[in-house]
């Protein structure tokens, strides 16, 4: 329906179907466009959290135009990372895209590294787990001891292996790389 309304009007140059992108691969995808836009109608859900999109487009570094519901348009004041319409008012969204558009770069500069890192994956795992853990009264084991870099690697005897601990036996510890070697990874079994 879109394509033939895009057809009907002269703009299906302007017009693009995506295929689908890998989660990690979106923000380098939407980094091409100027402004990320997201239109949603007042519903609960919507009016209570923030969608995924918004991380997509502010890590893809895109100011936002965004539906004037009550979390995300916090948000997007807040930060100063777009401008807010009335969902219900088309007037309203063609001013929001006419403040933002010449002022593009300027709220562009306030996605900063410490915003993108609020609302990464990583950051917003340790809250769920944490809001998770309190809910269910229960923890995740925790994550098994890591091996050391200063472990010594090196062909072993039986005779030579270093002895068990409480974690298991002892692997071969990693050797120092030559400075002239042009090996930056090393990977074993």
């Amino acid at each position: 329906q879109l394509q033939d309304q895009a057809i009907r009007l002269g703009v299906q140059d302007r017009v693009h179907v995506v295929p689908y992108v890998t989660p990690t691969a979106v923000p380098a995808y939407l980094s091409s466009a100027d402004i990320g836009i997201i239109c949603s109608h007042r519903t609960l859900n919507y009016e209570l959290s923030l969608p995924t999109k918004l991380a997509e487009y502010l890590h893809a570094g895109l100011p936002v135009i965004a539906s004037d519901l009550r979390t995300l348009s916090k948000f997007v004041r807040e930060h100063q990372v777009g401008e807010v319409f009335d969902p219900d008012e088309p007037l309203s969204f063609e001013a929001a895209v006419e403040r933002l558009h010449p002022r593009r770069q300027e709220v562009s500069a306030n996605i900063t590294t410490a915003l993108l890192e609020e609302l990464s994956w990583e950051n917003q795992t340790h809250s769920l787990l944490e809001l998770y853990s309190r809910l269910s009264d229960r923890r995740p084991a925790p994550p098994k001891k890591a091996i050391g870099w200063g472990l010594r690697e090196g062909p072993q005897t039986r005779e030579s292996a270093p002895e068990s601990t409480e974690d298991g036996p002892q692997r071969g510890a990693w050797r120092e790389l030559s400075p002239k070697s042009t090996v930056r990874l090393g990977l074993g079994p």
